[in-house]
């Protein structure tokens, strides 16, 4: 979810889409929900509530580590995702939120972490989440890319 939340931006300038911005919170709040599930549930399961444990292994475990700094990260930005936060904090919300690239990469550091065997997942992640990010700073620096957009209505359409 956090990797569809990451795409809808470029998406959007790729596809000259701009109805998939209204997608992208929603989509991240999911993202964020999904992340608070896997925290619930390896707090209920493995830990059975015991929140002193659950410091333990934050400090003992680096991918307890990196996985739960994701989810603070993901809980900032899902905290301030609503309107009345974006107009408290004005300019400061966009940078506060490009914050996820790091939650992002944390969160795969933590799944390369978890799975010590089948990489492939995390590397299939990995690269999106670095694709995503790398778009958006040539989106940022090149005006080259920021015109680039196919043109999907000037294709010949088929007659009715």
């Amino acid at each position: 979810m956090l990797v569809i939340a990451l795409a809808v931006t470029p998406l959007r300038f790729l596809l000259n889409m701009p109805a998939l911005w209204r997608l992208r919170r929603m989509i991240g709040l999911y993202a964020f929900f999904y992340t608070l599930l896997h925290f619930l549930i390896f707090l209920l399961l493995l830990l059975q509530l015991n929140w002193a444990d659950l410091g333990v292994e934050i400090v003992e475990r680096p991918y307890i580590t990196v996985g739960f700094l994701s989810f603070l990260i993901l809980l900032v930005l899902a905290a301030t995702s609503f309107d009345t936060a974006q107009r408290q904090l004005g300019r400061r919300w966009k940078s506060l939120h490009r914050l996820v690239y790091i939650a992002g990469m944390l969160a795969i550091l933590h799944l390369v972490w978890i799975v010590r065997s089948d990489f492939a997942d995390a590397l299939l992640y990995g690269a999106l989440v670095f694709v995503l990010l790398a778009y958006r700073v040539l989106h940022a620096k090149s005006s080259v890319v920021r015109q680039f957009s196919p043109r999907w209505s000037s294709f010949p359409r088929k007659k009715k």
